[in-house]
């Protein structure tokens, strides 16, 4: 069963072979650039937090606590990234989406990718580079992501049922991906440091920027109007539930992608504990998505976001409150087997919008809101710590965060 699943997956990337060449559809090379570079991001993702919360002793800027001022760093990294991309969106979309085509917009990101992973690297030494690092990843955010959505949403194999099965596929192979580059990753860390491990994400991400540059030939975006966007979406009385929704979705995973990895790395202090209990987590994961999807298109995504969405806001509540090593093993498990319930009915439902409500004005509108939730809850949470000298009370927003994002479900646009 297992090899038919993935023999038909295959036929649907629509790869092409002959005695004298092998030729890939551009819907199969935009699966293949974004898989490797999944596995790029994926040996550094879940690393990057410890990395800056490590350094951070030698710079304490924000407080005398080692833990509040390593916490400060990292959030203000993440927070910098996304009021870039905002900045991004806003004041540079028409330069952007309507002067640069797809193909050179998402070329020019994986520059951007590869420079701040060199201010990684040379952070250690001047940590305030990381914050130049922050910058220049929102505008990485914005001209990558914006036109992969875009063209995910053209290209795609759609059926008359919606998105369901196709990013279940994206999913499936993303999550297979992601279970590698952890546990590669932390050994890296452990035999030869996280210098060699950036180096190696960079000779990735050069690999994974060859299809699109040799394949991909969609030139034009169409032309924005960002005030046109935030008047017809951002203040659109009609769209609030789709607002909220985005909004919470930014809060959850800023929260999760931030703090849960420093928490992982407080309790299990193995580099190499933490990045395989990530890929035992993500293998697991990938087993469920293709399934999830095919069930979306099926039987809708109202009840399975719904399931989601409780889950993950009660597997919030033991962080909060336990610090046993077991239990974290069992709650990173338990949150990626279930999170196809929350992300993939998420994604789908707003693919489906995209299409109906104007697929490119539509994406800039969700990675405004995204991207807002993210500097809302940062902000909020980086002055708090300062005056209540403790963290983990934040999971208790990412429980809001994730329950605010079932509010696209009942978006009746």
């Amino acid at each position: 069963m297992p090899f038919n699943v993935t023999s038909k997956f295959y036929q649907n990337l629509d790869f092409h072979l002959s005695r004298e060449k092998i030729t890939i559809s551009e819907h199969a090379a935009l699966y293949l650039t974004n898989t490797i570079r999944v596995l790029a991001v994926s040996l550094v993702g879940i690393f990057l937090p410890i990395y800056i919360f490590g350094i951070s002793e030698y710079f304490p800027l924000f407080h005398a606590d080692p833990t509040i001022n390593g916490i400060t760093w990292v959030l203000s990294y993440f927070l910098l990234r996304s009021v870039s991309c905002i900045v991004a969106v806003l004041f540079l979309g028409e330069l952007i989406f309507s002067k640069l085509h797809f193909q050179l917009t998402m070329i020019i990101s994986f520059i951007i990718l590869i420079v701040e992973i060199l201010l990684w690297f040379l952070a250690k030494d001047n940590l305030f580079l990381i914050l130049l690092a922050g910058v220049l990843a929102g505008f990485k955010v914005a001209m990558y992501w914006i036109p992969y959505h875009i063209f995910f949403i053209r290209k795609s194999n759609l059926n008359l049922k919606g998105f369901g099965k196709d990013t279940g596929r994206r999913f499936f192979l993303t999550r297979v991906i992601s279970g590698i580059g952890p546990a590669i990753g932390g050994l890296i860390i452990i035999n030869f440091g996280f210098n060699v491990l950036f180096m190696s994400s960079i000779l990735l991400l050069i690999v994974a920027a060859l299809p699109i540059a040799l394949v991909i030939h969609e030139w034009q975006h169409r032309k924005h109007n960002v005030v046109k966007v935030i008047k017809d979406y951002v203040l659109n009385r009609s769209y609030w539930r789709l607002t909220v929704s985005y909004i919470g979705e930014g809060i959850d995973s800023s929260i999760y992608t931030a703090i849960w990895p420093i928490m992982l790395f407080f309790t299990l202090r193995n580099f190499a504990n933490i990045g395989f209990i990530n890929s035992f987590s993500f293998f697991l994961s990938s087993i469920v998505v293709l399934w999830i999807g095919k069930m979306i298109d099926k039987h809708g995504s109202y009840k399975i976001h719904g399931i989601g969405t409780i889950v993950n806001s009660l597997l919030y509540i033991p962080r909060m409150f336990f610090s046993k090593a077991w239990l974290f093993y069992s709650l990173d498990v338990a949150d990626r087997f279930i999170s196809g319930t929350y992300a993939l009915p998420m994604m789908s439902v707003s693919y489906e919008k995209a299409r109906k409500l104007g697929d490119s004005d539509y994406q800039l509108y969700r990675e405004l809101m995204l991207h807002l939730g993210v500097v809302v809850v940062l902000s909020l949470i980086i002055v708090l710590i300062q005056i209540t000298l403790t963290w983990k009370w934040v999971f208790a927003l990412a429980i809001i965060g994730t329950l605010m994002t079932f509010f696209i479900e009942l978006d009746m646009n």
